[in-house]
């Protein structure tokens, strides 16, 4: 047996995940009490969902340093989740914020992903894939990834790492 193929048995079979959506304009129609489209959040819900792990919260922030920072830590430290899956604010623009909001906190970068991810991106967009900052880490051994905001490209990163997660939560645990 390949050592990967031995790590994938050994991971754990239950994985606990957050979802947070970076959106200003979202966080504003929400907290007026309007109903919102999330297809990103959706998407990724849905991912997760059909794979058998477990979401505890789904949330939707400005994009805001602190809150961005607030709710990823409430999701570890709080509500103990081995998964983080942040979407929005990974562009170029000056209000793309959830890098700088999470880059300092990770203790271990997953620069594989951000690469992967945008090579697979590129496949399907071409150049657009060069301003995406998708990237991953680890804070307090829990694994965190921020994804663009668009619907399509959630669906290529969550065809990414849904298969993985077991895997890369039992190595952020050790």
């Amino acid at each position: 047996m390949k050592s990967y193929e031995l790590h994938r048995s050994s991971s754990p079979t239950e994985i606990y995940c957050s979802i947070i959506t970076v959106s200003s304009s979202r966080y504003e129609l929400a907290s007026k009490g309007r109903k919102i489209d999330d297809l990103s959040g959706l998407k990724i819900a849905q991912f997760l969902i059909d794979k058998g792990y477990h979401i505890r919260s789904r949330k939707i922030v400005p994009d805001d340093i602190e809150m961005i920072r607030k709710e990823t830590l409430r999701s570890i430290y709080e509500e103990n989740c081995d998964v983080v899956i942040l979407t929005g604010g990974t562009g170029i623009a000056s209000s793309d914020v959830t890098v700088e909001a999470l880059f300092p906190l990770f203790t271990k970068l997953m620069p594989g992903f951000g690469e992967i991810f945008r090579i697979r991106s590129f496949n399907k967009a071409k150049g657009a894939a060069i301003i995406s900052r998708a990237t991953a880490g680890i804070i307090s051994g829990r694994v965190v990834f921020c994804l663009p905001g668009s619907p399509d490209a959630v669906e290529i990163a969550m065809e990414i790492l849904c298969d993985e997660l077991p895997h890369i939560v039992k190595h952020a645990r050790e």
